[in-house]
């Protein structure tokens, strides 16, 4: 497959900025998507899921779309299969919005289960190859508040529940607890805290969620899936019941957990070329077309160092933001390249900011590359011989 024309589908979940957290949860639960794109009438603002909504420090009752808003890649149909693996990876998004190359307008969405699907490379191999086994799970005197604050602390949406001999009983999802608690508008005293704790001012009142048992509330019947299975198996299950990650269970015992991210993984490792290139900070550059801009950016000097250095370990870029809370943002950017026996940094020198995301990137790494190459010659001419 050349493009992903073929994969990229017009219904989507469509927010306007405004839309409040139960009118969120409910067109989700309605359309059995795990995304919505925000718009600003009709300006593309980025996208947002339950977990953004989960995380979110926000009062519940307060809570719009624009609060939680996370800027992600925007592909078109004539997009490589290749690249939406690796933008999916790197955006760590479930959907991509996708625009017309012409008009510039949002015509759908590209979900990662169907990418995932035309990844014939890994399909053959085995479940417990991917899955991550450093599971995080429940007991059954637990708590739902319990279950929330692991799952923002930890930022995942599942969690197994185990019992005093370590046998899966059940599991309890970020989506059913906000169908549940927070699908209809919230009454500003029943609100909740970060740790799932009520916040109501009646003194009569209980923490109702720090109290419901995890065993009311636990799904029974668990979706897994054996170690020794195949990644098309796996696949397959997650498409069928519309889930993102699946427990592994071995002898009736959780023994990790594999997701669509694992997958995506997976291919990149085993894609050649591989460029080992690092971002921190890239979720902070909010103008879509800079976010694509850097990544392209950063993929170019990584194949032209390539070119001159061999065995190169990895290429990483610090975008730290500043003016956060005003309507510009200031951008500073530290770049560095591992070579062998060598780190190569951009150097303090280059702490100046600037308005625009992408110049401040280019500006690091051509000084990078002035470094490097300035090594490089010195270490040519020592020998009596002219820098390629």
């Amino acid at each position: 497959m050349d493009s992903i024309k073929s994969l990229v589908k017009k219904e989507f979940i469509s927010l306007q900025k405004e839309t409040p957290l139960s009118q969120f949860i409910a067109e989700l639960k309605k359309n059995q998507l795990e995304v919505a794109l925000v718009f600003d009438k009709k300006e593309f603002l980025g996208v947002t899921d339950k977990k953004q909504f989960f995380k979110s420090r926000v009062d519940f009752s307060k809570l719009q779309a624009s609060h939680v808003i996370v800027s992600v890649p925007i592909v078109s149909e004539e997009t490589s299969l290749n690249d939406a693996v690796r933008l999916l990876f790197d955006s760590d998004s479930r959907t991509l919005p996708v625009k017309d190359k012409k008009t510039g307008k949002i015509i759908g969405v590209l979900n990662a289960i169907d990418v995932i699907r035309e990844l014939q490379e890994i399909m053959d191999n085995k479940v417990s190859e991917f899955a991550v086994t450093d599971l995080i799970t429940l007991k059954p005197s637990d708590s739902v508040g319990d279950a929330m604050h692991l799952m923002r602390e930890k930022n995942i949406d599942h969690l197994p529940v185990i019992d005093e001999n370590e046998r899966l009983i059940g599991i309890v999802t970020m989506k059913d607890i906000l169908e549940k608690y927070f699908n209809r508008p919230l009454d500003r005293n029943r609100g909740f805290d970060r740790k799932g704790h009520s916040q109501s001012q009646d003194p009569e009142a209980f923490s109702i969620l720090s109290k419901l048992p995890i065993t009311n509330e636990m799904i029974e019947n668990v979706v897994t899936i054996q170690p020794g299975n195949n990644i098309r198996q796996a696949v397959q299950k997650m498409s069928d019941k519309n889930i993102s990650d699946l427990i592994v269970v071995e002898n009736g015992k959780p023994t990790g957990i594999i997701a669509k991210k694992d997958l995506l993984k997976a291919f990149i490792m085993a894609s050649k070329p591989l460029r080992n290139i690092q971002f921190i900070g890239l979720h902070e550059v909010k103008n879509l077309e800079d976010y694509n801009k850097i990544q392209e950016i950063a993929a170019k000097n990584y194949d032209e160092l390539s070119k001159r250095i061999d065995n190169i370990a990895g290429l990483s870029i610090h975008i730290k933001v500043y003016n956060k809370e005003g309507r510009k943002q200031k951008y500073s950017v530290h770049a560095k390249i591992a070579t062998p026996g060598q780190l190569f940094v951009s150097g303090k020198s280059r702490s100046r900011s600037y308005w625009n995301a992408k110049e401040a990137v280019e500006e690091a790494l051509n000084h990078l590359k002035r470094e490097i190459f300035s090594s490089f010659k010195d270490r040519y001419h020592a020998r009596g011989k002219d820098y390629p």
